[in-house]
């Protein structure tokens, strides 16, 4: 399962906490209760450490992210941004409009296919600037 969401415009710990969120939600639909958990964001991964959000207007998804938690068990950890091209592609893709899931390999766009192989097999990943 992979998923892209267009979020509109907010900032990044929006964008981070609104990926959790909908990350939980489709573990608890798909009943899966164990996961392991890699953001890009130190301080969502520091937030989930300490179950304790700093920003008052995301309060409210904190809450939701909280109370689906509690039925998982999961681990998290921090990753840097480069080191999860696959996940830097779907956000990509939901910050120019696109919402949509994949439930299997093959309903993924080829760029992510190749990138989801790279990412397996540990080879390193370099994004161009531009």
């Amino acid at each position: 399962m992979a998923f892209s969401v267009f979020l509109g415009q907010g900032t990044s710990n929006f964008a981070k906490c609104m990926a959790l969120l909908h990350g939980v939600r489709i573990l608890r639909s798909l009943g899966i209760t164990k996961a392991e958990i890699e953001m890009d964001s130190l301080v969502v991964v520091k937030w989930l450490k300490s179950s304790r959000c700093e920003v008052w207007y995301l309060e409210e998804y904190w809450d939701e992210i909280l109370e689906l938690l509690k039925h998982q068990q999961f681990t998290i950890r921090h990753i840097f941004r480069q080191g999860n091209a696959p996940a830097d592609f779907m956000a990509r893709m939901g910050s120019s409009g696109c919402s949509t899931r994949w439930h299997s390999f093959n309903e993924l766009p080829q760029p992510l296919k190749g990138l989801l192989r790279m990412d397996k097999l540990d080879f390193p990943y370099l994004r161009l600037a531009g």
